[in-house]
């Protein structure tokens, strides 16, 4: 919901007039000298209610570049759980680019295949606040938790709907790409890690976004070595096999850092 601010598991979550999880800004620039980055992706870049606003990567990023550049400096954080290439791609129809110069595209081997189901919005993404937390608990997160205890498997989907999801999301992927480049925005591609790629192969997704990439002379800048480096620190990264804690969006507000001199 646009122009909104929550308190949810003692973290605040903000969203601006554009729906984007960032503070308020115009719609284009105000000073010629101004940097501005859009940070596009899934629930990796936006954190989720469990993570407070100020330490996510965009805005652990945004004052870096402001002291470093001494120009104003815009992270725009475009940015939902569940969304993939196609959801991406669709708010840059909707909203445009905002006078971006970069965008880094936040991807891991999930969004190879993610694409819109259109069913009813519920409990996994609710369209209106609960009366009580106690309400919460009881149809939401007692159900999810009683699903873990009992091993429930979540329906998987057969291997001619997997290749058609990943034909779709691949060439929505490939659209947006484009779409950018056409605005005159540099593109660059940070590769989010799952936590069971670092000591093992890449995931069949990962390998078919590379190939993509490879293809488009995207450049990419891959997270495996640092976040590697920062659960062996000590600096537990990983919520779970692909969501970030508070280590885990420093780590990537890093990558973010490094990509903009990367993006072409």
């Amino acid at each position: 919901v646009p122009s909104s601010q929550y308190e949810r598991f003692n973290a605040i979550s903000k969203y601006n007039q554009w729906s984007m999880r960032s503070g308020d800004f115009p719609e284009t620039k105000t000073d010629t000298k101004e940097f501005r980055m859009l940070v596009m992706g899934d629930s990796v870049v936006n954190g989720g209610p469990q993570t407070d606003q100020s330490l996510l990567a965009t805005e652990l990023l945004r004052p870096v570049l402001a002291s470093q550049r001494s120009t104003p400096v815009v992270v725009a954080n475009i940015s939902c759980g569940s969304w993939g290439p196609p959801n991406l791609l669709a708010y840059v129809k909707k909203f445009g680019t905002f006078d971006a110069d970069c965008a880094a595209i936040v991807l891991n081997h999930e969004d190879a295949a993610d694409v819109p189901t259109f069913a009813p919005l519920g409990r996994d993404l609710p369209t209106r606040k609960p009366i009580l937390a106690l309400e919460e608990a009881v149809f939401r997160y007692i159900p999810l938790w009683l699903s873990d205890q009992t091993g429930a498997a979540a329906p998987t989907r057969s291997a001619e709907q997997l290749e058609k999801d990943t034909q779709t999301s691949l060439a929505a992927l490939r659209e947006l790409i484009d779409l950018l480049r056409s605005r005159n925005v540099k593109v660059v591609v940070v590769l989010h890690a799952a936590q069971s790629e670092l000591e093992g192969q890449p995931k069949p997704g990962t390998l078919a976004i590379r190939s993509l990439l490879r293809d488009m002379t995207v450049p990419v800048v891959n997270d495996l070595n640092a976040m590697r480096e920062a659960q062996r620190d000590g600096r537990e990264p990983y919520r779970d096999d692909i969501h970030l804690l508070a280590g885990g969006q420093a780590v990537l507000a890093e990558m973010l850092h490094q990509a903009i001199s990367e993006a072409r």
